[in-house]
């Protein structure tokens, strides 16, 4: 009767261990699966603030093209630009923190507020008007590139 317990005790250990693995690897695939997911989501949602900032870049171009321009006209655009811009950025980031590295995290707020501090150079002008336009867009340009290819770097 003693060897009977034991085996019986041994089928069950060995049921429980069993189980065990399956119930690892169902939750190993499934935590395969959101991590893709979740790469997928951050990859769209950077391709989103890449094109809003590339069109924003567009937009100063246009106007750079224009001779006589109001900064008060176009402060309405530049103003909606950069909200777009910085929900887009609010969106990769709640997705990054999601990764739960802290180091990535705060590299690319790193990288993102040098983005950030050009994209508002033209509003922070003292006379309301854009001096060197130009020079701005080459700026953003360089900076956009430069946050582009960190990013890419990181994938």
């Amino acid at each position: 009767m003693n060897i009977t317990k034991k085996k019986i005790f041994l089928t069950l250990l060995i049921t429980a261990c069993v189980i065990s693995l399956m119930v690892s690897t169902i939750l190993s695939f499934q935590l395969e699966r959101v991590n893709s997911q979740q790469s997928d989501e951050l990859n769209q949602s950077m391709e989103s603030l890449y094109n809003t900032v590339e069109s924003h870049i567009k937009a100063l171009e246009e106007i750079n093209d224009i001779d006589e321009y109001e900064f008060n006209t176009i402060q309405p655009f530049l103003y909606n630009s950069l909200d777009a811009i910085k929900n887009h950025q609010m969106i990769t980031l709640t997705i990054y923190s999601n990764k739960s590295d802290r180091k990535a995290v705060k590299a690319y707020k790193d990288e993102f507020n040098q983005l950030w501090n050009v994209l508002n150079e033209v509003h922070n002008e003292e006379n309301n008007k854009i001096e060197n336009l130009d020079n701005h867009i080459k700026q953003l340009k360089t900076s956009l590139d430069n946050f582009k290819s960190y990013n890419q770097g990181k994938e």
